[in-house]
């Protein structure tokens, strides 16, 4: 598979991933989800509200110094263990078939962050729409920890339809200079706006989407707080709760210099901004939000 692109070898290793699955489990379960039609889903009630209370309130404690509109929340040993522990809630029996039968395959999580979003001055880069520069397979978990009303920092969404449709008018994956924050800018005269879709989410709820396949955008708020555990998702050989008995949790969080995800990620992500649109043609399955590319099956 090197001598594929990124986004080939990763579509490569997907097509194993896959394979090993069905000779395991023979089908795949019936799941009919809005995340296999639209590419993204509200899931609720994943853990206790009150749960998620009290790590809100830990995350006022954690915090020394906020990088309005996004801080990431320092996470000693303990805060780790905790929020590791939430994943048995969120990756359910029933949410994981959901999963596996979206990707044909077992999964695992490659990466867990914990962050607060504020309203600020400053704008952020993923505040206009855009589709992340990551493997096609990847899926994003966003776990609230705090309700998300009409004030508040949240993530807007077009569906698989809407974002193919944008995709064209040639808007997919812009440069970061080049995204705009309103997706009339890049539609045609007479043409319908596709439909947004802005989930209002209450403590404990979470939203899954395939942030490589699908157009969104964070928003700020209006004064309002809203504090996040990030799940990221990769396809794997094995279930993912098979990854952490094995090598703990510490792995799952990049933002500590002993993480090293080596151990459990097959390829290396290329995640500089400067290398993620390198001026090299986007290939086509993928501006077309494919899952895979058709000739891999």
């Amino acid at each position: 598979f090197r001598a594929f692109d990124l986004q080939e070898t990763h579509a490569g290793y997907h097509t194993i991933c896959r394979s090993v699955y069905g000779a395991d489990k023979r089908e795949l379960p019936i799941v009919d989800s809005a995340l296999g039609e639209d590419g993204v889903d509200i899931w609720r009630d994943c853990i206790d509200p009150a749960v998620a209370e009290d790590i809100s309130r830990r995350i006022d404690h954690a915090i020394v110094t906020t990088t309005p509109p996004n801080t990431t929340v320092p996470l000693n040993s303990s805060f780790r263990q905790d929020l590791s522990a939430l994943l048995n809630g969120v990756l359910s029996p029933t949410r994981t078939a959901i999963i596996e039968a979206y990707l044909g395959c077992h999964f695992r999580v490659v990466q867990c962050q914990l962050y607060r979003t504020e309203t600020s001055v400053f704008p952020h880069i993923s505040f206009r729409w855009h589709r992340d520069m990551e493997p096609m397979a990847q899926l994003h978990i966003m776990l609230y920890l705090t309700p998300s009303g009409p004030d508040d920092p949240t993530t807007e969404f077009l569906t698989l339809a809407g974002t193919r449709r944008m995709a064209s008018y040639g808007y997919a994956f812009p440069q970061f200079s080049e995204r705009i924050m309103d997706l009339r800018d890049a539609i045609p005269d007479r043409q319908p706006l596709p439909k947004i879709w802005r989930p209002k989410l209450k403590a404990g709820d979470a939203t899954v989407f395939g942030a490589p396949r699908i157009l969104h955008r964070g928003l700020d708020g209006a004064g309002g707080t809203r504090d996040v555990m990030l799940i990221n998702l990769l396809p794997s050989l094995v279930s993912w709760e098979a990854d952490i008995p094995r090598f703990g949790c510490d792995h799952l969080f990049w933002e500590f210099g002993e993480s090293n995800t080596l151990q459990t990620n097959p390829f290396a992500l290329t995640l500089e901004p400067d290398k993620r649109f390198s001026g090299k043609p986007v290939n086509e399955w993928v501006i077309n939000a494919d899952l895979l590319p058709e000739v891999f099956g």
